[in-house]
């Protein structure tokens, strides 16, 4: 009795708001672990990306936006460490002004080793041009591009000198869309040039995904935060997407340990008293 009166002191409602707090807050300073059921969608485009064979040219469209990044933020770090490790050429444009800024600080996260840039992978500045500009880079890159990020022209840069057209590379991935982007890449180049597209997306487009996925013109998607933390389990490193899940997984438990704990109480409550 005295316990419950202490309990009604102090108030069931703050307790509440300070036991979600702590089960919100350690996950997030000290990731537990818990554990996630990948999809066949991130499954899918995980085994697509590990099974391409050494030296393969891969397309990255990056189409990052600050505002909806959040979401796709794990998904494409561990995309990237997923594709950097791998011994592949990757060409990278950005397709948003937000881009160059954001890809920057996710490249922090992965390790180069002995990759060397113009050799085996490129970046491209920033283009505009929407639909419109994927259909021209899938016919004619230095059509687009007459140098990369950095100013050298494309002509000079080793990585270049075979690669201009859709037809001259294994995949292409799009990274981090707000929507549209995965379409763009279906229709002007897996349709005409028959080039296989992934995406790393947010979940609102998710769901615009499926049917591409299951019509075999997508190969594979993640999606948002949970597919993010789906990839990160995938290739074993832990980032944003398995912290964030942990914090969704412990406070479910704590919910249904509140209901449970709730649910007891007021059964004893009830139970006639002797």
């Amino acid at each position: 009795m005295r316990k419950t009166a202490t309990l009604q002191k102090i108030g069931y409602r703050k307790i509440i708001y300070l036991l979600v707090l702590l089960s919100a807050t350690i996950p997030m300073l000290y990731p537990i672990g818990l554990p996630v059921i990948v999809t066949k969608q991130t499954q899918d485009l995980y085994e697509y990306i590990e099974k391409l064979p050494s030296g393969s040219n891969v397309a990255i469209e990056f189409a990052a936006y600050a505002g909806m990044y959040p979401d796709a933020q794990a998904a494409t770090r561990a995309g990237l460490i997923h594709l950097f490790r791998r011994p592949l050429n990757i060409v990278l444009w950005h397709t948003t002004a937000d881009g160059p800024m954001l890809l920057s600080g996710e490249m922090k996260y992965v390790k180069m080793g002995n990759r060397v840039y113009g050799k085996d992978h490129v970046f491209l500045p920033y283009v505009a041009g929407s639909e419109a500009t994927t259909a021209a880079l899938g016919t004619n890159i230095r059509g687009v591009f007459k140098s990369d990020s950095y100013g050298t022209p494309i002509d000079q840069i080793p990585l270049m000198k075979n690669i201009n057209k859709a037809e001259d590379f294994a995949v292409i991935l799009v990274m981090a869309s707000a929507g549209g982007n995965e379409e763009w890449a279906v229709r002007q180049w897996m349709i005409p040039h028959h080039i296989p597209v992934g995406a790393y997306t947010i979940s609102i487009t998710y769901p615009m995904l499926i049917p591409y996925w299951r019509a075999g013109s997508v190969i594979g998607m993640t999606n948002g935060v949970r597919g993010g933390a789906e990839y990160e389990a995938l290739i074993g490193s832990p980032g944003p997407g398995l912290r964030r899940t942990d914090v969704m997984s412990s406070v479910s438990l704590l919910y249904v340990a509140l209901i449970v704990v709730a649910n007891v109480e007021m059964m004893r409550e009830k139970r006639p008293k002797q």
